[in-house]
């Protein structure tokens, strides 16, 4: 079903507005990357010996070494102890393998082939592999649960080469679209549903610059539209961004992997975080202005998980911590060293100093 949503529906919209798995990449030279996988198991990749995942425990005892038959250039972490790792084509390695394997714990428990990228659906139960493109120009799409049993597949009919795809969590809808704000745009989008994604419903508003496009829950997808975001049901408006309550341009958006809520971005360091019903939870405007700007200043990794807005500025390693409810103050550390893991849920982080790696609990 193609709908064309004009221009005059998203003036209407805006008019009363009075206006995020981490993805692992090799870039330095004697350098290892770390993944707290739960209380039990740290999963470390050196990168002077790629092809071999190490497992450790809370007190840095080796558990197991796996050696891989190529190696890992990125690598991402589900929940309950799940590691993907893998050999993707991808700059700067065009000589990689398309190849991936699941770890649940220290084992291998699937290997998966003509793997040219990855998606992590946000809960962190579901991740999508986005096969190399055929002769006729078409993408597939097989989508595994955490034990690597496939659960849904589709081909979608373009290549999807310099675009994002996001995934809704209940895996009913899939968008294609520009990867930021800063990289491109387009003047209309095509969100995929139905058993195989064969159907699609195409947006437009007017020739507006259409960014990021983002499914969740029921239907709903948010669509970043010249810098403001609308959140539809088809032709229903469910929600706008800014508005008559929460002035706010918005410059970068992301789904957190706690897939309640938002994460939006001004170029200014401001912040904020907004549920999928679009009530603002968190705005460094009237929340730790100066603590954030801070720390998002270098270009800090910021997501949601389990209810707490984590912001890691990983080379300074500086953390903020803020609990999106109930009554618990935030929490903020300044390691040592470079901060290159936090869990959430086990309260651990990693960080390395003088070359060392050190486990800490969270307090």
């Amino acid at each position: 079903m193609k709908l064309l949503l004009l221009i005059t529906l998203i003036a209407t919209l805006l008019a009363s507005t009075g206006v995020n798995s981490q993805e692992l990449h090799f870039n330095e030279r004697n350098s290892s990357y770390t993944y707290i996988l739960n209380s039990q198991y740290i999963a470390v990749i050196d990168e002077s010996e790629k092809s071999k995942v190490n497992f450790y425990t809370k007190n840095q005892d080796l558990v197991r070494a796996v050696s891989l038959d190529w190696e890992v250039n990125h690598a991402w972490t589900l929940n309950h102890g799940r590691l993907l790792a893998a050999s993707l084509k991808r700059a700067p390695d065009p000589d990689a393998f398309n190849q991936m394997v699941l770890f649940n714990k220290d084992k291998v428990i699937e290997k998966f082939y003509n793997v040219a990228d990855v998606v992590t659906v946000p809960g962190g139960d579901y991740f999508a592999i986005i096969g190399e493109m055929n002769s006729s120009n078409h993408t597939p799409v097989r989508i595994y649960d955490k034990k690597g049993k496939l659960v849904k597949s589709g081909i979608l009919p373009r290549g999807t080469s310099y675009r994002s795809i996001f995934i809704s969590p209940d895996l009913k809808q899939l968008a294609v679209s520009p990867f930021s704000t800063d990289s491109s745009s387009v003047r209309d989008i095509d969100v995929y549903y139905g058993k195989e994604f064969s159907e699609k419903t195409n947006y437009s508003f007017g020739g507006a610059d259409i960014f990021q496009t983002i499914p969740i829950a029921d239907g709903v997808v948010v669509i970043n539209v010249d810098y403001r975001l609308v959140a539809l049901n088809k032709n229903e408006s469910k929600w706008v961004i800014p508005n008559r309550e929460f002035m706010f341009t918005v410059q970068k958006v992301k789904p957190g992997t706690d897939s309640e809520y938002i994460i939006l971005q001004e170029n200014i360091g401001r912040v904020a975080v907004v549920n999928t019903e679009g009530e603002v939870v968190f705005d460094s405007n009237s929340d730790l202005e100066a603590a954030v700007s801070e720390i998002v200043a270098n270009g800090a990794r910021i997501d949601v998980v389990n209810d707490k807005l984590v912001i890691n500025d990983t080379e300074k390693g500086d953390l903020l911590m803020v609990p999106l409810k109930g009554h618990n103050k935030e929490k903020r550390i300044q390691a040592e060293g470079q901060i290159i893991s936090v869990d959430v849920e086990s309260g651990l982080y990693a960080f390395r100093a003088n070359g060392k790696l050190k486990i800490k609990k969270i307090n």
